[in-house]
């Protein structure tokens, strides 16, 4: 069994990295363990002339037996600045994924998914999909890919100037994880996702984060991380891009 515990959040600037592209790396990192469990918690704040606090937090939990893997993820971030809540977003993630075919890298997954954002105007946001998985490893660099297509089912509530707004929609969903090592102890990651609606392919989402990860012993990391995301149909006062990066520490056991 192994812990990750977030230790030092050395340099956050702007938000936390998109829970979405969390969910492949977590993947990733818990695939071929028969149990695996991520903590991370990180807690900031100043007080004084300025007063500000900012609380994350991220479990998740996995189980493999080969030819079948589930994982859970939860994750929160509630942040105040004097004394007024700038932030207090929350996600879940529940994915099932079955091998198809033994070593040949296919598999068919489904997924169930709930969002909170009030920077975005989200009050709720749902989602529940299907879709294909293909992986690759090529041994001599080590290379791997995986990548999925599907679709998915999401009824979204928010609010736009006091209006309350509801819509319900599907949408395709593509992604593609790259994962290679620089060096014998260097990684880099890269997820992007794409999720144009069915109904009209000019409303679409995408998120792409990349990671730059070195293992410092077995058990310690350091890293570096940046993440864009774009969606075409955000609320008319927020901004249709978002761009945040930051470094961190982790301590696993």
């Amino acid at each position: 069994m192994k812990y990750r515990h977030l230790l030092v959040p050395i340099t956050l600037l702007t938000f936390t990295s998109n829970a979405l592209c969390n969910v492949e790396f977590f993947r990733d990192e818990s695939t071929g363990k028969s149990f695996h469990s991520d903590i991370e918690l990180s807690l900031d704040g100043e007080s004084g002339n300025y007063k500000s606090k900012n609380l994350d937090s991220n479990i998740g939990l996995a189980w493999d037996d080969k030819s079948s893997h589930f994982m859970t993820m939860i994750e929160h971030n509630w942040q105040s600045d004097s004394e007024v809540i700038e932030k207090n977003n929350s996600f879940f993630h529940m994915r099932y994924t079955r091998t198809l075919e033994e070593g040949q890298g296919n598999n068919f997954e489904v997924f169930l998914q709930g969002k909170r954002d009030s920077f975005r105007n989200i009050d709720s946001r749902l989602m529940a999909g299907i879709g294909y998985r293909k992986t690759t490893f090529n041994e001599i660099n080590e290379r791997f890919n995986a990548f999925g297509l599907g679709g998915f089912y999401e009824k979204e509530k928010g609010h736009e100037l006091n209006v309350d707004l509801e819509s319900k929609d599907w949408r395709l969903n593509a992604y593609w994880h790259h994962k290679q090592p620089i060096t014998a102890t260097v990684f880099v990651n890269n997820v992007i996702y794409v999720q144009p609606s069915l109904g009209d392919f000019g409303n679409v989402r995408v998120s792409d984060e990349f990671r730059i990860t070195n293992k410092v012993t077995d058990k310690a990391e350091i890293g570096f991380k940046i993440n864009y995301s774009f969606n075409s149909e955000a609320y008319r006062s927020i901004k249709k891009t978002d761009f945040n990066y930051g470094t961190f520490i982790s301590y696993k056991f």
